[in-house]
């Protein structure tokens, strides 16, 4: 569940993630829906299909990025015995890529060694290159040395609000002259109450590999919006926000996607077009998932914001 976080600075932001109880009745994200999405058909050796992309995000219509990035990892786990798993993953948003045809990831194997395998993967759609990464799979083994940050203080996620539910009682606010909210805040808020995108992620798969799947997929949707999110209250107009690159380390895979999560962000830079931003995945009792960057690009045609 996506649930309105709170902002720690001007550009830091924590998201919570998980599942509603056995008596929820809305769902956006279920099992089947997952497994369509990383279902991937061999067509020949070391090149695999995706034919449901999803519909689109709610703005541009394109490919959501983070389907992109999941399905090259489901690419590569294809290629290594059980045992790999990927922990380093570095990619490019190169075109953008249209839900209603398929991508083909083809992989290269680079190194098969027994502790590690490593994989390329180029996506093509219409015979254009759209997406590339190069991702490391490794077998466990005991840890040589072990430290870990703290996880950052947050709500209980049983005590927070959907985003839908924030919005409509601010919008309310601004309605009665209590709120002054600038007509991008209005149109943004208004988005989320249509797309209802806080809704719940509903499932119990079976396969660790399906939660590996589904935290590399989440990890790509709110790290562009961290940067930006703040010059809103400052003039700042978006006329483009896209992903450039994502990558991931996978610090732990022994977890659940089905339960309460944390997903803190924040953006260091933005700078001549570009912004960058990291994550870090939390589990609810504070063991750090993974961690995730990326660079986004940012363009107004009206007033520039500096903070």
């Amino acid at each position: 569940m996506l649930s309105s976080g709170r902002l720690l600075s001007k550009v830091k932001y924590i998201v919570q993630m998980g599942s509603a109880s056995e008596s929820s009745s809305t769902s956006c994200v279920n099992l089947d829906y997952i497994n369509r999405l990383s279902q991937l058909d061999e067509q020949s050796p070391n090149v695999f299909r995706a034919n449901f992309l999803g519909k689109g995000t709610s703005i541009t219509k394109n490919a959501y990025g983070g389907l992109l990035f999941a399905q090259s990892i489901s690419a590569a786990e294809k290629t290594v015995e059980e045992q790999f798993i990927p922990h380093a993953i570095h990619s490019f948003f190169i075109l953008n890529v249209s839900p209603e045809r398929p991508v083909d990831y083809k992989v290269q194997k680079l190194r098969d060694g027994r502790s590690f395998c490593t994989r390329a993967i180029q996506a093509e759609q219409d015979g254009n290159i759209v997406y590339t990464s190069q991702i490391s799979l490794c077998a466990k083994e005991p840890s040589a040395i072990q430290h870990q940050i703290s996880m950052p203080r947050a709500a209980s996620p049983e005590t927070l609000k959907p985003y839908s539910e924030t919005a409509r009682e601010f919008l309310q606010q601004h309605k009665e002259g209590t709120l002054d909210l600038n007509e991008f805040t209005v149109w943004e808020m208004n988005r989320h109450i249509k797309d209802e995108k806080d809704c719940v992620f509903e499932f119990r798969p079976t396969e660790p590999r399906k939660y590996i799947f589904l935290a590399a997929y989440v990890t790509d949707a709110t790290l562009a919006g961290v940067a930006s999110r703040p010059h809103y209250s400052h003039g700042y107009r978006p006329s483009m926000v896209v992903s450039l690159d994502h990558s991931v380390h996978f610090h732990d895979t022994d977890f659940r996607a089905d339960e309460w999560m944390l997903y803190e962000n924040w953006s260091t830079m933005a700078r001549e077009g570009r912004a960058f931003s990291e994550g870090r995945l939390w589990t609810r009792d504070g063991r750090l998932i993974l961690t995730a960057s990326q660079e986004s690009l940012n363009r107004t045609r009206g007033q520039a914001s500096s903070l």
